[in-house]
């Protein structure tokens, strides 16, 4: 498998409170692993292993930065990557994995991740975060979008208790397939804990 990656990108402070990081990319690749077709050897029908799929991707992403008030900071990033991809051989694209489909499926089109960050009276921290990932058909995953907040407080200068609550939108969501039909995909749960901090004066 090989790839040969380009890359481009601007990053400028345009005020004194606002950043912004901009880059656009392409990749080519060449000699993926696939499947060829199906080779009847006696009495066994036998799938080789092949090299037989290439293509591109295309991509973009944006990741700006604002401190509207010094107390309150403003992150996000937005992403999109377009695969376009072949198969270079007869029956190479045959299988459920190591398919075209399999590999155009198998990455989110759409990231988008936004942050908010409170600093109250100096010793409490409000975090709020919020992403969505479209879809991962080859995988069976839907979109979802969900949200994490933190509420931090400092009692000390060594010391820092966190509360933080995970995944907020839904009870849970799945992220992954496994690769078998029989098996639910991987996911992840509504979740909340408790966080202690202890930095050490050096």
């Amino acid at each position: 498998e090989t790839s040969l990656g380009y890359e481009g990108g601007y990053r400028q402070l345009l005020t004194h409170t606002f950043y912004v990081d901009f880059s656009v990319f392409h990749n080519g690749y060449d000699n993926l692993q696939s499947f060829g077709a199906p080779t009847l050897i006696g009495n066994n029908l036998t799938i080789f292993y092949e090299n037989a799929i290439a293509g591109m991707t295309n991509g973009i992403e944006i990741a700006p930065n604002w401190n509207p008030r010094p107390w309150w900071k403003l992150s996000g990033s937005y992403s999109y990557v377009g695969i376009d991809l072949h198969a270079n051989e007869p029956g190479s694209d045959i299988s459920s994995t190591g398919s075209v489909n399999t590999y155009e499926g198998s990455s989110p089109a759409h990231q988008l991740k936004i942050q908010s960050r409170f600093d109250i009276l100096k010793r409490f921290q409000f975090d709020q975060t919020y992403w969505y990932e479209s879809a991962l058909p080859a995988q069976g995953i839907s979109a979802y979008q969900t949200m994490d907040l933190r509420l931090g407080w400092n009692p000390a200068k060594e010391w820092n208790v966190s509360l933080v609550g995970q995944n907020l939108f839904q009870p849970h969501h799945f992220e992954w397939g496994t690769g078998d039909p029989t098996e639910l995909p991987i996911g992840i749960r509504r979740a909340a804990y408790v966080k202690l901090t202890w930095i050490a004066e050096r």
